[in-house]
Formats: structure tokens, C-alpha cells, sequence
């Protein structure tokens, strides 16, 4: 749980990401963003439309001291 898979496709990126442990990301503007999940291990932790919004929506970011 201290590592984030970011991805487009559920059937691979998100269900690896899944079954070893990792936090998942969804990026539903990937080409292959409108995937469904078919089992537990395709549905996401988090989805964001763009890469662009996984700091804000994931919360993954925090300002150096």
C-alpha cells in the first residue's frame, strides 16, 4: 500500500496493481479509460480524467519541509 499503479487499462495495469497490493489509479482519458471492471481486482482505487489531476485527487503529494 506505499506504492500508486497508474493506468488506463483495468484488465492489466489496475488488476496487477491490485493483486500484488498497490494503491490504483484509474485515468479514464486514456484510450482505454472507459473500461468497465469485470472483477474486484479491475476496480480502481481512484479515477481522474487526465494525469494531470492525480496530485489533487489522490492526495500522493505533500510539500517538502
Amino acid at each position: 500500500k506505499e506504492v500508486l499503479c497508474v493506468g488506463d487499462r483495468l484488465d492489466q495495469e489496475i488488476s496487477e496493481g491490485k493483486q500484488i497490493g498497490m494503491i490504483t489509479c484509474q485515468v479514464l482519458g486514456g484510450p482505454h479509460g472507459r473500461m468497465r471492471p469485470i472483477n474486484s481486482y479491475e476496480e480502481a482505487d481512484f479515477q481522474i480524467s487526465k494525469i494531470r489531476d492525480l496530485p489533487e485527487v489522490c492526495d500522493i503529494f505533500t510539500p517538502l519541509k
